[in-house]
C-alpha cells in the first residue's frame, strides 16, 4: 500500500505540472503545455477522478521534460492503480489534448520507458540507492508493454502484415501506433505463427528488446484468450443445464458427476474435459427433447 510520501506525490502531480507549464515557454514543449492547460479548464477534466488527473499530468511531464520525480510519480501510480487500469487512463490523454491517432505524448513516454538503464541512472543521480532505483526503473519499463496492449482491443484479420515496415519505424520513432500494428496479429491469434515470425525478424535486425516484448505480449494474450474460452464454456454449460429442465443437482446426477463438481463447471472455476462437455451437451438436448415429446 502506498505510503504518505507516495500519496503526497500523486496529490501534487497536477500542481507541479501546471507550475512547470507556466515556466516553460520554449518550443516545441510550449505547444504541449498549452494544450495541457486548456485540458485543465475543460469539462472532461472537471469530470475526471483525482487519480486520472494525476496520471495525465504525470504523462505530460514525462513526455516534455522528464525529471526523477516524474519517474517516481509514475511508479507510485502503477503501484496504486495497477498496470492495466492506469494504462487505460493514460491512453485517453492524446485525444483529450486534441492530438491525432499517432499519439505523440504516449509515444514519447514509450520511448522514455524503453530506456530502463537511463531511468535507473537518473534516479541514482537524484539520490535513490541503486536497489530502489533498479526496482522503480524495472516496473516502469514493464509498464511500456501495457501502454501498447490497452489500445489494441480486438483486432480484425488483415491480409497484409507489413511487419518489417513497422519494425523499421519502431527503431526510430517508438510510435505507439506502429507497436500496436506490429503486435495486432499476435493478439488475434497468440498460438499462431505470427509471434515466432516477429521474434525471428526482430532478432535478425538486432532488436532483442522487440523480440522480448513480442514474447511477453504472446503470453498475455494467451492468458486472456484462455480466460475468455473458460468463460464461454461456463456460459454454455449454464445454458445446457437450463434447457434440460432439471435442477443442477439432478442434472449432475444424470451425467454422472457430483453437484459440487458441476457447480465448478458452471462458475468457470474448472473447465470440464472434452468428453464431459460432450456428455453434458447430449444429455441436455436429450432431456429437452423428452420435454417436448
Amino acid at each position: 500500500m502506498p505510503g504518505r510520501a507516495d500519496r503526497d506525490r500523486v496529490a501534487g502531480a497536477v500542481d507541479a505540472a501546471l507550475a512547470r507549464s507556466r515556466a516553460d515557454t520554449d518550443d516545441p514543449q510550449a505547444a504541449t503545455w498549452r494544450r495541457f492547460e486548456q485540458l485543465v479548464e475543460s469539462k472532461a477534466w472537471r469530470q475526471a477522478k483525482d487519480e486520472e488527473r494525476a496520471a495525465w499530468a504525470n504523462l505530460v511531464c514525462l513526455c516534455v521534460d522528464a525529471e526523477a520525480e516524474d519517474v517516481l510519480t509514475l511508479n507510485t501510480l502503477i503501484r496504486t492503480l495497477g498496470h492495466e487500469p492506469l494504462a487505460s487512463v493514460q491512453d485517453r490523454l492524446d485525444e483529450l489534448l486534441g492530438h491525432g491517432p499517432d499519439q505523440p505524448v504516449l509515444s514519447g513516454v514509450l520511448a522514455l520507458l524503453d530506456r530502463e538503464q537511463a531511468m535507473c541512472d537518473a534516479l541514482v543521480d537524484a539520490g535513490l540507492d541503486i536497489e530502489e532505483a533498479t526496482e522503480v526503473a524495472e516496473l516502469n519499463h514493464h509498464h511500456a508493454s501495457w501502454l501498447i496492449l490497452v489500445g489494441i482491443g480486438d483486432p480484425r484479420p488483415s491480409r497484409r502484415q507489413p511487419w518489417s515496415d513497422h519494425l523499421e519505424r519502431l527503431v526510430e520513432s517508438h510510435s505507439v501506433a506502429d507497436w500496436r500494428a506490429l503486435v495486432a496479429p499476435v493478439a488475434l491469434n497468440p498460438w499462431g505463427p505470427a509471434a515466432d515470425r516477429l521474434v525471428e525478424l526482430a532478432r535478425r535486425t538486432a532488436r532483442d528488446d522487440v523480440a522480448r516484448a513480442v514474447q511477453q505480449f504472446q503470453v498475455v494474450y494467451r492468458e486472456r484468450q484462455e480466460q475468455r474460452e473458460r468463460e464461454h464454456v461456463a456460459l454454455e454449460i449454464r445454458r445446457l443445464v437450463a434447457i434440460s429442465g432439471l435442477t443442477q443437482r439432478d442434472f449432475a446426477a444424470y451425467v454422472g458427476t457430483s453437484a459440487s463438481r458441476l457447480s465448478t463447471y458452471i462458475s468457470g472455476k474448472v473447465t470440464p474435459s472434452a468428453a464431459m462437455l460432450l456428455r453434458i451437451r447430449r444429455a441436455a438436448h436429450a432431456l429437452q427433447e423428452e420435454k417436448r415429446a
